[in-house]
């Protein structure tokens, strides 16, 4: 699991992966498990190590990203 998640994280960095994939992620406790909810943290790390922690502050703050992104961070728990 480890090594997918840093696979996708490598995808995503160098743009080999559109990041609109990451608009299938529905980050809630009724639809994650553990296991989900581990890669998608090592995923973030593997972007944040490669990335810089500004670069990636800087990807998850564009304007054309924020639609994708709305079920990794969910606004409300409804």
């Amino acid at each position: 699991m480890r090594n997918a998640a840093k696979f996708f994280g490598h995808l995503l960095h160098t743009d080999a992966l559109p990041w609109d994939c990451l608009s299938i992620i529905k980050l809630t406790e009724e639809d994650t498990t553990a296991s989900s909810r581990i890669f998608i943290k090592i995923l973030f790390q593997e972007l944040a190590e490669n990335l810089g922690m500004e670069g990636l502050c800087k990807k998850l703050k564009d304007d054309t990203l924020q639609q994708h992104l709305i079920g990794v961070f969910p606004r409300d728990s409804v």
